[in-house]
């Protein structure tokens, strides 16, 4: 029988799980996408994958890139409609209004908001025919933007749809 103390320490360690580590092509079934995690960042799961939605890429300046799959709970026609929805949910920043984005061989929509020191550039793509909607997001400070968007065009470019389950 565990006794009070050794019952909650063995609580409180599971409760710090420590992130699934990634390398080359991550692959989210459940979701229905891939994307390829570039060699110069680490590709970061936690390990309660009941509420897995996808993958956050640690970039070497400290910044981070989120790719992930969701159902479309709020009915967006557009993935604009989306990306506005995104925009107001950020009312400390900055945008310079939505674009077109291409992500993999679907095309969405982009936008780039700028939050003092901090920089984010969101894009919101629809699966074809239904489904899951993706969103990638880099979040970093202003001095990276430039490096770390390279990163975010890398990861945007290798995105492709998969078998969704």
């Amino acid at each position: 029988m565990l006794r009070l103390p050794a019952l909650v320490l063995i609580l409180a360690v599971s409760a710090l799980q420590t992130p699934r580590t990634v390398k080359g092509r991550y692959r989210h079934p459940g979701k229905g996408f891939s994307v390829v995690v570039p060699d110069e960042a680490t590709g970061l799961l936690e390990e309660d994958a009941t509420t897995e939605h996808g993958i956050r890429l640690a970039l070497p300046s400290g910044g981070s890139i989120f790719a992930y799959g969701e159902a479309n709970s709020l009915e967006w026609p557009t993935p604009a409609d989306g990306i506005r929805w995104a925009v107001e949910r950020e009312p400390k920043c900055s945008s310079q209004g939505i674009r077109d984005a291409r992500v993999g061989k679907l095309l969405g929509a982009g936008v780039r908001l700028s939050c003092g020191e901090k920089s984010m550039t969101i894009l919101l793509v629809f699966r074809p025919a239904g489904g899951p909607i993706y969103w990638l997001r880099l979040e970093t400070k202003t001095a990276a933007e430039a490096e770390d968007a390279r990163f975010l065009e890398k990861v945007a470019e290798s995105f492709e749809t998969i078998p969704w389950k």
